[in-house]
């Protein structure tokens, strides 16, 4: 079961959905309940009811929870939950990674037009690979479009205007 922290999570009675969910029988040996957003929980009403229906049926169901802000899960959760902390991909292994994607889909590029999208995007790798996608339909890698194209594009225009010391031209295109 997949639940969303952010919206119906926050109220008490998305739990008794939940209930139901966990007294069915498990088709192996246990259920995955995955809850992304958890630090959107309420704290005073849904995570520590939360709390007594993952103590209810630990033999039968594994809970999995995500979340930006540690801090704002209730500690008898986090007492309850294996924690695991994912640090972004530093600069040179994401550049790498974006490299290493266009070679294997065949793309040509030059460093200096890969080195302008992955500055415009980083750290989100699947908005930079949408990004390549988009502008390497005809094999080669293509420099960001100025006019028309989004703003994601616009944003990779504008640092590699920076980085080629063009400030005022990078200012331009920020105020388009």
């Amino acid at each position: 079961m997949y639940a969303n922290g952010s919206k119906e999570a926050r109220k008490v009675e998305w739990v008794d959905k939940l209930i139901s969910f966990c007294q069915t029988m498990p088709y192996g040996d246990f259920k995955v309940v995955l809850i992304d957003e958890a630090d959107y929980m309420n704290p005073s009403s849904v995570q520590p009811a939360l709390r007594n229906l993952m103590e209810d049926y630990s033999q039968t169901v594994r809970f999995i929870l995500t979340c930006n802000y540690k801090n704002q899960i209730i500690p008898p959760l986090i007492s309850r939950c294996q924690g695991f902390h994912i640090v972004k991909t530093d600069h040179t292994e994401f550049t790498a990674r974006v490299a290493t994607v266009l070679v294997s889909e065949n793309v040509e590029f030059d460093l200096d037009t890969l080195d302008s999208y992955v500055r415009g995007t980083y750290p989100d790798l699947r908005k930079c690979l949408n990004q390549l996608q988009v502008n390497s339909n005809t094999g080669k890698l293509l420099p960001a479009q100025a006019q028309g194209s989004s703003e994601h594009e616009l944003l990779i225009e504008a640092a590699s205007l920076f980085k080629n010391g063009k400030i005022l031209e990078g200012r331009q295109q920020l105020m388009q």
